[in-house]
């Protein structure tokens, strides 16, 4: 609807978002048809000299190709990508290097990028590093480093174990609201029910004494 409502509009920078958008869908997906959007977007942002747009395309593609093992297009998707580093993208741009070096056997410069997801990253991609950075550590022969990252790694766990906690219940209780909700629909459903009931019966005994009256007095 989105893309219907922005194409009739004009608005290209709307269709380029909805078009990423729908990729990622299709992405959560496994849908091949992920990369006929991101493509669309990016060819889009290109035309249209959206250069940020088209960075942040690219590096959702980038993301489709390194979950396939595809590590050359995903290198000549990231490097560009890497000048448009915000606070928004960061902590996914830095991961994906990161990973990218990391399947390519280049642990040192995983490493630098694994260091920069740690300043900034989100809980999952701190975490995500502070495993390898162990690994890493571990194999260096670093025992202390090692079991410095492995320590983080489990406060991480524990930090994402409790939002998760706290997401559950917040959820139960929204779903208890609900249910008390709906059980008072119910209660007040019954109770007109059984109000209405009662007055109509009373109609109907008022209506035969009436008419019983009558009849007795003719």
């Amino acid at each position: 609807r989105s893309y219907t409502i922005d194409q009739r509009a004009g608005d290209t920078l709307g269709l380029i978002y909805d078009l990423r958008d729908m990729g990622n869908v299709f992405r959560a997906q496994d849908n091949d048809s992920c990369l006929v959007c991101f493509r669309q977007a990016r060819e889009l942002a290109i035309a249209f000299g959206h250069i940020p747009m088209q960075r942040d395309v690219e590096s959702q593609m980038a993301g489709y190709y390194l979950y396939h093992d595809q590590l050359q297009e995903a290198r000549q998707l990231l490097l560009p990508a890497l000048a448009y580093t915000d606070s928004a993208n960061a902590s996914g741009l830095h991961y994906m290097m990161a990973d990218l070096y990391h399947r390519s056997g280049m642990q040192d410069s995983a490493t630098i990028y694994y260091n920069k997801v740690l300043a900034y990253g989100s809980l999952y991609a701190r975490r995500g590093a502070h495993r390898q950075l162990a690994e890493y550590a571990l194999s260096k022969g670093d025992y202390e480093g090692s079991n410095a990252h492995t320590r983080w790694y489990g406060l991480l766990s524990d930090s994402i174990l409790g939002e998760n906690d706290a997401e559950a219940l917040r959820r139960m209780t929204a779903l208890y609201d609900y249910s008390l909700r709906e059980r008072e629909n119910v209660r007040l459903e019954k109770l007109v029910f059984l109000i209405s009931a009662t007055a109509l019966v009373f109609i109907l005994i008022l209506t035969f004494l009436v008419f019983y009256y009558r009849k007795k007095r003719e």
